[in-house]
């Protein structure tokens, strides 16, 4: 009828969507400690710039799998986005996952603050968004400006190979000696169980004894939230999934 009536179409014109959807943002939740090499999913503390622009191609696909007038307008979608990691300073980040693609932090292209303490801001907040640019002290981070989702606006499933705390005290350079972190998961003074330095023995031995057996060890761990270990910004929140192993 919208033929005879005038010159329209039966094609229903799909709409943008108008938010950015992800996979996982909490606030408060619990930032993990990772020692060694693991692979770590992250916790979206903050977005902005999402855009849907549309796209030169069409869907061109009806009812019945045809082509023509059950087709639509199609969008490109991007957002920037930054994602908390784990406790830092963290030596940096290996493998890349997102959805079924695997490839390494230029291919996405994104940026990895390491956390070390007073870390700046991404110079690309300060300058579009300097209102709520973060260095988030203390926090490893990655950072993708205008990441481009495709035909999509949900963000991919990440997770990263996080080059963790003490990583290269192990015999296999890329995991953690055991009495390493026996030591600084009692004694650190920021996310340590406030166990004191002068009371705890000399761990040398034990030390070298993992050194020759090449015990070493990867673990992702959640400490408690009364070590005021938390996520400080976020969106909208479903439950966030931390991984890791402990190969001790």
């Amino acid at each position: 009828m919208g033929g005879i009536v005038g010159a329209g179409s039966n094609a229903k014109q799909q709409k943008a969507v108008g938010s950015l959807q992800f996979q996982t943002s909490q606030r408060g939740g619990v930032i993990p400690l990772v020692y060694g090499t693991t692979r770590v999913t992250p916790n979206l503390i903050d977005y902005d710039d999402f855009k849907g622009a549309p796209s030169s191609q069409q869907s061109g696909i009806g009812k019945g799998g045809g082509g023509g007038k059950g087709g639509g307008q199609q969008y490109k979608y991007s957002a920037s986005v930054i994602m908390g990691v784990c406790q830092g300073p963290i030596s940096g980040i290996g493998t890349v996952w997102w959805d079924k693609n695997v490839g390494v932090l230029s291919s996405l292209p994104a940026a990895v603050y390491l956390g070390s303490d007073g870390q700046a801001a991404d110079p690309y907040w300060e300058t579009r968004h300097a209102a709520k640019a973060l260095g988030y002290s203390g926090t490893a981070t990655i950072v993708a400006n205008n990441f481009a989702m495709g035909n999509t606006a949900t963000l991919p499933n990440f997770s990263f190979e996080v080059e963790g705390l003490l990583s290269p005290s192990g015999t296999n350079g890329f995991d953690a000696n055991p009495a390493a972190v026996v030591a600084d998961f009692l004694t650190n003074p920021r996310y340590g169980a406030g166990f004191p330095e002068t009371s705890l023995g000399d761990l040398s031995l034990y030390s070298a004894y993992c050194q020759a057996l090449a015990w070493c060890c990867r673990q992702c761990s959640i400490p408690s939230k009364k070590r005021n270990n938390t996520w400080q910004i976020s969106s909208k929140s479903p439950t966030v999934p931390l991984c890791g192993r402990a190969d001790c």
